[in-house]
This record gives C-alpha cells, structure tokens and sequence, in this order.
C-alpha cells in the first residue's frame, strides 16, 4: 500500500513539474510582446523576412540571405500577415523543446546521480532579453541527436517532435542548415551501419521539411539554388565581414570547448568504440560553427560563444554525469586523473571566457544576468495575459512604429514596384509599398562577385523595381563602390533621378534607357604596396584579380581572411584607405571618382560631374597588407583598368537638383565621418560627437554658408537623467596666413541646463571677405563630453 501511495505521489510530482516546465516554454518561447517596424540595418533584415514570407518571395532565387524562408521566426515583430504563423510555429518549438528537456530530464532523474541539477542552467537560455532566438536555437537542433544517442533509437514521440523542430529551424538560417546536416547525417550512419535498417530519423527529416517548404509557398524546384546560394552567403561571410577581437576570448573558448570534447569523444569511444565516434564528432562541428559565428566577426556576436554553448554543455554533463563522476585515467602506476578534473577545468574556464563577454557586450555581472532573466520573465506574465484576453492591441503597437518611421524617413507617394539602396529597407515598409527586392536585398550582403552578379541580372529584367531610393552608406570603413556597386552602370542607364527630396535619391526606371560601354585603358601585373598612378581621364572603372593563396584559403576556413587595405589619393590631396572585398573588385568597380554620398552619384549622374567631382578624382591608389597579412596572399595580382562611358541625365529634369548642387559634405580630419538621423530634418547629419573637426570646401563664388548644428535628442535626454555633461561649443574657422585662425562662428549650446540649447539650431555666415575655400567646422567639449552628441547637417553654399 504505501509502495503504491509512494507511486501515486511521484506521478503527481511528475505531472505538476511537466505541466510548469510546459508553461514555463510557452511563456519564454512565445512572442507575447512583439515590436514594431524600426529602419536601421538590422531591423530593416528583420522585417523584410516577414515582408519575404507574406509575399511569397521566392527564397534563393529572389531572396539570397543568411536566413531561409522562416527566418522571420528568430525576429518578434508585429506584423499582421505573419504573426499568426509566428506564434503557431514557436508554439510547435516551444512543445517540442519541453517534450524533449522533460524526457532528458525524467531520465536524469531516474538515476538518482543529481545529474538533474546541470540541466538548471538551459533555463536561464531560453529566449528572453538578451537572449535572442537565435541563441535558443542551438538547444533545440541538439535534442534530437541527444535523445537518439543517450536515451534510445526508437521513434518516440519526443524524437519526432524535435526532429520536426529541426527540419524547421534548417528553413530558419543557413548555419542551421548547415548543423542540422551533419546532425541528420550522423544519425544516418548509426542506422545504416549499427542498426541495419533505414534511416528513419532522416526521412523524418526530410519529409518535414518538404512539408515545411510547401507551406512557406516555396517552389519545389528553386531547393538546389536555395542551397547553393546558402552556402555562398556563408562562405563569403568569412572572408569579407571579419572583425578582430579580443584574443583571450578566443583561446578561453577554445581551451574550454576543447577539453570538454576530448572529455566527451573519450567517454562515448570508452562506451561505443567506433560508433562513439558520430555523437563526439557532432558535437565538434556544434562547437567550430558557435567559434566561427562568435569571432569571425568579433564584436557582440562573441556573445554566442556563451549563450549558444552553456545550454549544450549543460545537457552533454547531464546525460554523461556518471561517467564522468567514475572515470580517470591512470598516470603511472600511482597516480589517476579523475575526468571530473577534466570536466572541473572545462567549466572554469567556459565561465571565465562567459563573465568576459557578458562584461564587455552587455556590461552584466553573472548577478546581473540572472536578475535580468527573472526581470524578463516576470514581465512577460502580464504581456501574455493581455494577448491571450485580447486586450494587447499589438497592431495599434505597430502602426505607432510606422508613423515613426514615416516621420524619420519622408518618401514621396509613388506608383509602381519599389526597392532601396544600399541597406535601411525598412522604411520603405512603413508606407506599404509593392516591395520589389534584388536577390541580395542588403548591399552590404553583397561581398562575393557572384552575389554581386546577381543584383546585376536582376536590374536588366523587366520586372525588376520601377523605383529605387538610393544612397551610398559603406558599412567596416569600405569604398562606396564595393557595395552593389557593380550595379551602378545599370542604375546610371537604365533609370532616371528624378527626386533629390529627402534621405534618398529617388531612381525611376527610364522610358528611354541609355547603355554604357567600358573602354580599356591599361592592363598590368602589380606588386602590393605599388603605387599605380592614374592620368586625368574619365570615370575609372578597375578589375582587380586577386586571390588568397594557400595559407589565406586555411585562415578563411578556420576562422577568417586577413584584410587588405585600397589606399587612395585624391585630387584635393587626402589619402583614405579603404576595406577591401577582393571577390567583388575582380568583377569591377568604381575607382575614380570616389564616390561617398548619394549628392556624389547626382554629380555623377549629370554632364559637369568633372568639375564638381575634380577633387574627389584619384590620382594614383596602392593595395596595401598591413603587418602580416601579406602572408595570405600573392605578391602580385592582375589589373585591368577601363573607362566608364555613358550618356549624362539632364539635370533640369531631377526635381531638387539645384537645392541638392548646394549642399555640401563635410570630410573627417581623422578616422571615418558617421552620418546620424536628424529628428526633424529630411537629411541626414554628421556626427560631430565632442572635441571633433571637420571641413568642408566651398566654391569661390559662394558668399554665405547656411547649416544646421545641434546636440542629438538622445545625448540630451542621457544627459538630463544623469545630470552630467557641460555642454558643446560649436565653431567654424579658416586658415588665414601663416596659419592663423580666424573663428567665423561661435555658439555654445548647454541644452541640460537651457531647454532654448535643445533641439536644432540653424545660421548663416557671411564668406564673401575670405579667400580661402576650406573650412573647419569643429566641436570643443568641456570636462565631461560623455553625452555631448553632437551634429551638424544641412550645410550649404550659396549667394546673396
């Protein structure tokens, strides 16, 4: 009787923790509280998934991104047409994730070891802030192949579940895919060649993710270039968006993941022998995929090495927990090396490496990080409670985004099919356009010839957008033509400016398209570090073949290419030097002019861009390997220069063109100048942040400079809640002789303590007694420049 009691009891206790572990998902894994649209670069390849997935885009074919056709999964954004799919399908992952822990737990549990206690920490990794998606899902693509391996190879309903979850999350980001594949084909192997039977686990697999593809309206054809254009997204990743970071992240990820795996591959061969081998091996490609993604481009994104890993860590200590507490192995006849040393010295080091990255990305204690997580979840309670009663009123949430896009980024009411370059697409989604992407919706995306040819193609269909708004805004310090700059010759030809109103250029697809013809004008086999000197011809187009030797191709693959470095010099003198993309500059760009605005394409676009643009022609240009890049590549590499030649647009023709001719760009002193949103102004400004310079050059026949200058919103509100900052002086100087200064302007602005020193302020100046044509428009802090966020913008040049 009381062995039954005792029974009864523990099936109760069972039933309730399952049912609070199952709200538990549900709560974390749902999206209760989506935002709306937003238009900085992130957002915009955010919200453009939802816009793909609503729109039946074709993925692969259309639409080539890091992300599949449900990438709009990883993204909790309100947007009606896929909100509803949002919420089916992480409601299916969240199940299947309680499905699949809950299993793993019982079984933990069942051995009476307190192995259950190392799968607390996956809690604290389920999806809540700063825990995204995207971190989360390297617990879910790792349940199937633990279940299969550690707890049996039959097809329970909890490994069906999960599988489906996988065959999802490969149709979420390529690098799943990617993961998923290996994972699947382990599995395989172990079917085929230890259990003789077909491998069910895979067909499974497979048969969802037909399934799954179907549903999202994707054409069953368009599968290979939706893989092939997968893993060329991924493969350019490597070599062109690299970042360096800090090196004692990588060799405390490195060590860490290193010892637990040996650790790991040791206890499954001890158990398995050869079979063993699948699962360690996996777990190996789970951990070099987290190592690329977390430092190939090493800046927050090292904060995978800990959210993406912990979680994985945490379940491999749990289902190996009695191994691991058992085994060591022999040194001498005396001496044994426990394993849980090993494991000891794994987890040290795993959470050294953890506390770094928290600290320096996110600025949290391990303390903080909890307090934020229970913060979080607490939060969402309410959240859920207003979605499930329905008093949320997500979309009223979303249209208050959209009017706040709208008014950051005025667009004119335009007819037709719309596209927008180079990178903030979301604005254009906030006036619900008839969205008409290229293939690589993003410019900075575009950092493979081959992917650069394919927005090319892409332009020379007829269905291609009718309307572009365009700018030039180079993301990692690159020159404005190696951003879908090999589409400029079609933009140039085939459309028309036609607006200069605003933060764009607005392009209308030509009634009467022009062509345009590459003359060439020298070949020749150059040295890096040699100076090419260039004569004053036409608009330079360049070619450049250069490709990583042996060594370059092994560091690409292990972690990332070296840069090298296009070092130019201009007409007016300056010398900048530019992140190279090699794969892109052997299709073609443009070398001289440099371009580095939209106001500069204008120029380019009409008949006196040789007189406009003198200054920005290239004189001569190197290609430099700084310290020991050089190693990874050739000495020497093949260059072919051309002559772009097309016909000129009438600038009567471009509303605003006279207005735009006026405005001036101002060039940094030193470093890259950042252009910021101006809240209020249908221009961007420049950054200007406290003690800073900058100058402009003006034409000798301007009499006065009008412009517009400031402390941005946010600095001010900073600096009110923290009561700090001193305020800003803004001055603009000549150079007289003997290089005297003479101070044409002076305002100091102290919007903390006057509320008349906020928002935008606006003054002419009188040039008409000077004689020299450059200025410097300088900023000069006080003791404290923390918040002193400060801009100038609208400049122009004009008469009296």
């Amino acid at each position: 009787m009381l062995k039954n009691n005792r029974y009864a009891t523990n099936r109760v206790i069972i039933l309730l923790v399952g049912l609070l572990f199952l709200g538990y998902c549900l709560l974390t894994v749902l999206p209760w509280n989506p935002t709306g649209y937003k238009f900085d670069l992130d957002s915009s390849w955010a919200t453009a998934l939802h816009v793909a997935f609503a729109n039946r885009i074709q993925f692969g074919r259309d639409f080539v991104y890091t992300y599949g056709p449900y990438g709009f999964l990883q993204v909790d954004l309100f947007f009606k047409e896929t909100y509803g799919f949002t919420f089916s399908f992480r409601c299916l992952i969240a199940i299947a994730v309680w499905a699949g822990l809950f299993r793993i737990g019982r079984h933990c549990a069942s051995r009476r070891d307190g192995s259950i206690f190392f799968l607390i920490p996956v809690l604290f990794f389920f999806p809540n802030d700063p825990i995204w998606m995207d971190f989360f899902q390297f617990t879910v693509i790792t349940l199937p192949l633990v279940l299969y391996f550690y707890l049996g190879k039959g097809m329970t309903p909890s490994l069906v579940l999960t599988i489906m979850t996988v065959a999802l999350a490969s149709l979420v980001k390529s690098t799943y895919l990617v993961i998923c594949i290996f994972f699947i084909g382990a599995i395989a192997i172990d079917e085929i060649g230890r259990l003789k039977r077909i491998p069910q686990v895979a067909s499974v697999y497979l048969a969802f993710m037909w399934v799954f593809w179907g549903i999202a309206a994707q054409d069953f054809a368009n599968i290979p270039k939706y893989v092939v254009n997968s893993l060329e997204i991924i493969s350019g990743f490597s070599s062109t968006m690299g970042l360096g970071g800090s090196n004692s992240e990588i060799f405390l990820y490195a060590l860490s993941t290193g010892i637990f795996f040996v650790l790991v591959a040791f206890l499954r061969w001890k158990k398995d022998r050869w079979w063993g081998i699948l699962p360690s091996l996996s777990l190996a490609v789970l951990f070099f995929v987290t190592f690329k993604g977390a430092f190939t481009r090493h800046d927050a994104h090292a904060l995978q090495a800990f959210f993406d890993i912990i979680p994985v860590v945490s379940i491999f200590t749990a289902l190996e927990w009695s191994s691991i507490s058992k085994t060591g192995w022999s040194i001498g006849k005396k001496l044994k090396f426990p394993a849980m040393l090993a494991w000891g010295m794994s987890l040290l080091l795993l959470s050294m490496m953890g506390a770094t990255v928290l600290n320096r990305y996110l600025n949290y204690s391990y303390k903080d990080f909890g307090v934020k997580i229970v913060q979080e979840i607490s939060r969402k309670i309410p959240q859920a409670a207003k979605v499930i009663s329905g008093t949320a009123n997500l979309a009223a949430i979303s249209e208050q985004n959209k009017d706040y896009v709208r008014g950051e980024n005025p667009l004119p009411a335009i007819a037709g099919s719309v596209d927008l370059y180079p990178n903030e697409i979301g604005s254009i989604f906030a006036y619900d356009f008839d969205y008409k992407p290229r293939p690589v919706f993003q410019s900075f995306s575009a950092y493979t010839s081959k992917l650069a040819r394919l927005n090319v193609e892409h332009l020379r269909q007829a269905d291609a957008a009718k309307n572009i708004f365009f700018d030039i805004r180079p993301i990692d310090q690159r020159l404005g033509s190696f951003e879908d700059g090999l589409s400029w010759p079609e933009m140039l030809t085939l459309y028309d400016i036609t607006q200069t109103e605003g933060r764009y250029l607005l392009l209308q697809r030509s009634d009467r398209p022009r062509q345009y013809e590459l003359e060439t004008i020298g070949e020749k086999l150059a040295t890096l570090g040699e100076w090419i000197n260039l004569d004053d011809a036409n608009s330079v187009w360049g070619e450049v073949k250069l490709k990583p030797n042996f060594w370059g191709k092994l560091a690409k693959t292990a972690l990332r290419l070296p840069h090298l470095y296009l070092e130019v010099e201009t007409a007016n003198g300056n010398r900048t030097q530019y992140t190279m993309l090699t794969d892109v500059m052997s299709e073609g760009f443009l070398l001289s002019p440099i371009l580095s605005n939209r106001w500069d394409f204008l120029e380019f676009a009409i008949p006196n861009w040789q007189q406009t643009l003198a200054r920005k022609k290239v004189k001569k240009f190197r290609i430099i390997a700084p310290g020991n890049n050089s190693w990874f590549y050739p000495s020497t590499y093949q260059l072919q220069l051309s002559q772009l030649q097309f016909p000129r647009q009438d600038r009567s023709r471009i509303t605003g063109w006279q207005e735009a001719s006026n405005r001036i760009i101002p060039e940094a002193l030193n470093g890259v100048i950042i252009r910021t949103a101006i809240d209020g102004e249908n221009t961007a400004g420049w950054m200007a942040h406290a003690p800073n310079k900058l100058t402009i050059e003006v034409g000798k026949k301007q009499q006065n400079l009008s412009f517009s200058f400031g402390i941005l919103p946010k600095g001010v509100d900073q600096s009110l809640q923290e009561n700090a900052g001193d305020g800003v002086e803004f001055r603009i100087i000549t150079l007289e002789s003997k290089n005297r200064q003479k101070i044409l302007f002076s305002r100091q602005l102290q919007p903390r303590t006057n509320p008349e020193d906020r928002g935008i302020h606006r003054a002419t100046i009188d040039l008409s007694q000077i004689d020299t044509q450059k200025l410097i428009l300088e900023t000069i802090s006080g003791k404290n420049s923390r918040w002193d966020w400060s801009y100038w913008s609208n400049i122009t040049a004009g008469r009296w």
